[in-house]
Parts: structure tokens; C-alpha cells; sequence
């Protein structure tokens, strides 16, 4: 639905959504409005616009967050824009963002919010150049500093109390845009607004954007951003908003994704923006993703099957010397889509694939030391096969190994390092990691 306004302001639209495959459990869409989940069954997966949005100028939206009650669960509204093809809705493969998805397609992403539960959120303006890599800004809200589980939190530079709006009451939503950046308003009926996002310094290690960023912004805003919703959950960097910056007690259990009786709703979503972009149309998409999924699942076992029997075709020989046990992750390994391990300290591990077609990713997550930012580090190494050979086709530092003194990865106020044997041979290569330079509350 198109609501013609004056041209200046641009036209109002109501926007439909299209779903992945849920995670779990059911996904409902109406017209302006996503709920995952509901209060007899669970819900998580992420939606994506029918269109994208031209010249877009505010968004407004209702927020219904007071059945959440999983931590470390993250329930999130963004949007997301291709430089280089603005009119390609980011579905399925298609997805791309700041973090890491389709990197060299250098995604620009705006969060409106990111949540760890219904407590702490995350405001990012991803615009730099970079993707994964490229600088943003960030900007914090919480709504009660009463959780058990969310110590520390108190107004400060970049982080803002929501003041009394409650968060067990539907909460409204504004975000405006322009060619200076984006301001984000929270409302409540009979008290004041807070203003959680405004453009200039954020968070400590944030960005504070220069000319360059903002006219890379204005053109992305003028080519067209895609609204995509979702409910996730990143146990292998165990990461959520504010767990990087002590504000989530460990000793928490993390909640699980799929959880019945635990949903969130956005609904009355309205844009503003100068015109659409028009998504091929896609009819029965859940029938076509579970074709490909099933399609997807013999190619594997096929994979499998051929190389059961075949020898090792990368490895790496990891030595832990952090001081605290290590866990690590490589996808593809022998006979195995994933798997995890456990690196003790001074202990070692050989990690093996014997992957004939693909990739596979071998990961470590060296712990920092007591009361360090951010708590773990991630390291990764991607490995291919062609030819009759292993061959290292991403090294550590090109996978932006943090916080290191390659990737200091600010505000992180740690870092660990590499010791090399053999570097570079993707059978006989060794890596020892250790911490080089500690937190200064461990000091």
C-alpha cells in the first residue's frame, strides 16, 4: 500500500515481508507487521522486504518485547544495501551485511537495534568501506539496569538508560534519515521520549564518520536499503550486545533460540522514501528452499561418500599457551560437516579435513585474560583443494584474525599473537597462541 504524500516528503508504504526457511517453529507475516513465535510455540529465523527502499527518509514502527526472556538470544531489525547491485534482494544466498556475509560485495548494514533479550541493544551504522573490516559507529540502549544477568550497565558516552519507557509495554519506534546519517526515537504514551542513536561520537572505539562515509551513506540511501527482521542466536563467538563490554554476567545460562512462549513483534511498520525496488517475484519460496536444501543434502552425502577414504588434504598443528583452555572449530573435517574442540593449556591438537570440493574453516577462540574486552578472540584459517593439493585460500590475518597486534580491534584493551612454524604449508604448518598484551584490571 502506497500513501502519495507531498514529493519532498516522499510516499508512505506499508511493507510485506518474505521468510526463510524458520530456524524453528512458525514466522508470522501480515502486511507491516513480523512476529516471531507466538505464546504456544516457538519462532526464529529472519524475513526480508518484497522491496527495497529509495531515498529512504524515516521509519516508524511498534516494538512488542515483553515475551522475551531467553539471554543471549538476539532479536534484531536492520537493513542492508549492495553497492554494486542495489536492485538484488539479499534472500537466501543473496544475503549480505557488514558481518562477514558475501564480503566482497562490500554490504552497507544499518541496525536499528540489535537485543540481547529485551534488556540491552545495539544501534550500528555499518557505512565505512571494508565490509566486515570497514569502521562503524555504535551506539548502546538498555532498558532496566535491575537484571541479574546485566551488571554494570549506567548512562555514559554512547550507551543511553531508556529512562521510563517500559519495556512491558508495547514501545514506538522512529528512525530518521537524511543525508547526514540516521537519529533513532523511542516513545512511550505519558513519558518522555529517549533518543538512543544520534549522529557524531559513540561508543568508545566507534567511529565518528568523515566526509567520505557519509557521501558513501547518502549514495547507498539514494540506491536503496532492504528492511530484513530476525531472531538468532551466535554460540561459537558467543557473542550478543553488551557481552563485549562486561555487561552480561557468564555465570548466566545462555537461553535457547527455540523457545516457546518466548516472541517478539514488530508491527505498524510504515517507510518513507522516495520510490521501491522491485524483488523478482518468488512464488511458493518454501517449497524452493526445501528443493534446494534436499538438493544441498545429497550433494554432502555424495561429498562424504567420496571422501571417506581419502587422506588428509590440509592440517594444522595448534599449541595453546593462553593460560586457559581454548575451544576451536573446524567445519568439513574427517567425515564430519562440524566439529568441536577443547584445546587445553599447554596442551596441542591437530586439526584435520579431507575436503575434495569446497571449503573448509578452521577456527580458535583464545579466552582473554580476567576482566578483559572483549572476552574471547576469534582467529580463523580457510582451506581449499584443487589440483591433487591442500592450499591455505584465506590466511589469518586475511580473515581478520582480533585483537591482534594486526587487528587490535578497538576498544579491545587485549590482544594475542602467533608463533609460526612451517607458515604457510597447509599440511605441516604449526601455530602456537598466546596472549601478549593482558587487560589492564588483570595487570
Amino acid at each position: 500500500m502506497v500513501n502519495k504524500k507531498d514529493k519532498s516528503e516522499g510516499s508512505t508504504y506499508k511493507p510485506e515481508f518474505v521468510s526463510e526457511k524458520p530456524t524453528c517453529g512458525e514466522i508470522i507475516i501480515d502486511k507491516g507487521s513480523v512476529q516471531f513465535g507466538t505464546d504456544i510455540a516457538e519462532g526464529s529465523g529472519r524475513v526480508v522486504s518484497k522491496h527495497g527502499y529509495k531515498g529512504i527518509s524515516q521509519i516508524k514502527a511498534t516494538l512488542e518485547l515483553s515475551n522475551l526472556s531467553s539471554d543471549f538470544v538476539i532479536n534484531a531489525f536492520h537493513m542492508v544495501n549492495n553497492p554494486n547491485n542495489p536492485e538484488l534482494q539479499p534472500f537466501g544466498a543473496n544475503y549480505c551485511d557488514a558481518g562477514g556475509n558475501n564480503p566482497d560485495w562490500n554490504c552497507q548494514e544499518v541496525d536499528l537495534f540489535e537485543a540481547n533479550k529485551n534488556v540491552v541493544f545495539q544501534h550500528t551504522m555499518h557505512i565505512g568501506d571494508g565490509s566486515q573490516a570497514a569502521a562503524q559507529n555504535y551506539q548502546y540502549s538498555y532498558s532496566s539496569d535491575q537484571k541479574r544477568c546485566y551488571p554494570n550497565l549506567a548512562p555514559a558516552n554512547g550507551i543511553k538508560s531508556w529512562g521510563d519507557i517500559k519495556v512491558e509495554k508495547p514501545v514506538n519506534m522512529v528512525a530518521d534519515f537524511d543525508s547526514n546519517g540516521m537519529t533513532i526515537t523511542l516513545s512511550q504514551d505519558g513519558v518522555d521520549d529517549v533518543v538512543v542513536y544520534t549522529m557524531g561520537p559513540g561508543y568508545q572505539g566507534s567511529t565518528t564518520f568523515d566526509t567520505d562515509a557519509l557521501e558513501r551513506w547518502e549514495k547507498g540511501r539514494q540506491q536503496g536499503y532492504w528492511l530484513i527482521l530476525s531472531q538468532w542466536q551466535d554460540l561459537k563467538a558467543s557473542w550478543a550486545p553488551g557481552s563485549d563490554h562486561q555487561w552480561y554476567d557468564w555465570s548466566c545460562k545462555f537461553g535457547d533460540l527455540c523457545t516457546t512462549s518466548d516472541w517478539f513483534k514488530v508491527y505498524d511498520i510504515e517507510v518513507v522514501a522516495d520510490g521501491v525496488l522491485e524483488a523478482p517475484v518468488i512464488e511458493e519460496v518454501e517449497e524452493v528452499i526445501e528443493e534446494v536444501e534436499e538438493v544441498i543434502e545429497e550433494v554432502i552425502e555424495e561429498t562424504i561418500e567420496q571422501v571417506e577414504d581419502h587422506p588428509v588434504t590440509n592440517q594444522l598443528l595448534v599449541i595453546n599457551n593462553t593460560g586457559q583452555d581454548m575451544k576451536a572449530n573446524a567445519t568439513y573435517c574427517m567425515q564430519a560437516e562440524d566439529c568441536d574442540y577443547v584445546i587445553k593449556d599447554q596442551d596441542s591438537l591437530l586439526m584435520k579435513t579431507n575436503i575434495i570440493g569446497g571449503t573448509s574453516i578452521f577456527t580458535l577462540y583464545p579466552l582473554g585474560p580476567k576482566g578483559s574486552d572483549p572476552v574471547n578472540g576469534n582467529a580463523s584459517q580457510t582451506y581449499g583443494y584443487w589440483s591433487g593439493a591442500g592450499h591455505i585460500t584465506s590466511d589469518w590475518q586475511n580473515n581478520y584474525s582480533n585483537p591482534t597486534p594486526w587487528h587490535p580491534a578497538p576498544p579491545a584493551n587485549w590482544q594475542f599473537e602467533f608463533a609460526f612454524k612451517n607458515k604457510g604449508d597447509p599440511l605441516k604448518e604449526e601455530v602456537t597462541i598466546s596472549i601478549v598484551k593482558s587487560s589492564e584490571t588483570d595487570k
